[in-house]
């Protein structure tokens, strides 16, 4: 299998046709099914059509993922609770983390007319299939309030691993690093941190849904190998492209 590209094609019929594990990190960033406008996919199906699209695809990537992997799911609000049963109850998975990627959103609607906070979250649900499972919490280390505010003798010199609250700038239209045309792209720079810290050194992490390529970016930055998958391929050449600038 080729590695340290991205296919053009649908996910999940491509991860039925692969036979073995491969996978040391899966990074997967579906469609919310909350009515975005993609160019290749729709967004608004029925609740049962997309969480048993969900179900599927989640067994494949249980399947794909390396018995010590970590698979991260990225997702809203909206649906953040049933995948989190579906993955636990019904496909048997253990998790790790619950993370949360905080982003400053803008104004959002009428004060007038309002009727909930604004959201400025992601949640990323981290799933591993076995008690071992790899985690290199040293290389992600960042320092403590024991070092930086206390100078405590009793804190670790290397730091302490991040929480799991990660506060990173959404990547805005008007922002340099935004991809033409692909309004729902992560920061490279926050990817770097989970692939340093959830995928071997001579690992390979996996994207099912590339989208702008974010994850795969990052896990060439980070000297991992990669592969990823993207229906579109509109964003398929955008994807490709940037890799060839890596």
């Amino acid at each position: 299998m080729k590695i340290d590209t991205c296919i053009q094609g649908d996910s999940l019929k491509w991860m039925q046709n692969v036979k073995a594990p491969f996978a040391d990190l899966i990074i997967a960033d579906p469609p919310f099914n909350i009515g975005f406008q993609y160019d290749s996919y729709n967004d608004d199906r029925p609740e049962d059509d997309y969480l048993a699209w969900c179900k599927s695809w989640i067994s494949e990537c249980k399947r794909l993922l390396d018995s010590e992997g970590n698979l991260l799911i990225c997702i809203s609000d909206k649906h953040v609770s049933d995948i989190d049963v579906l993955c636990r109850k019904e496909l048997g998975l253990t998790r790790a983390n619950w993370i949360v990627w905080h982003y400053q959103f803008g104004q959002s609607g009428n004060l007038d007319t309002r009727k909930r906070f604004t959201c400025s979250k992601t949640h990323i649900l981290r799933y591993v299939k076995n008690k071992k499972f790899f985690f290199d919490a040293g290389s992600v280390a960042v320092p403590s309030a024991r070092q930086l505010a206390y100078n405590d003798k009793r804190a670790d010199s290397r730091g302490k691993c991040p929480n799991d609250v990660f506060t990173f700038k959404r990547i805005a239209g008007t922002h340099k690093a935004r991809v033409d045309g692909i309004a729902t792209q992560m920061p490279v720079e926050l990817l770097r941190i989970w692939v340093k810290a959830m995928c071997r050194p001579d690992g390979c992490v996996f994207d099912p849904f590339a989208g702008s390529g974010s994850s795969l970016i990052a896990a060439g930055r980070e000297g991992r190998h990669y592969l990823g998958v993207e229906l579109s391929p509109n964003y398929h050449k955008i994807i490709m492209d940037q890799l060839a600038a890596l």
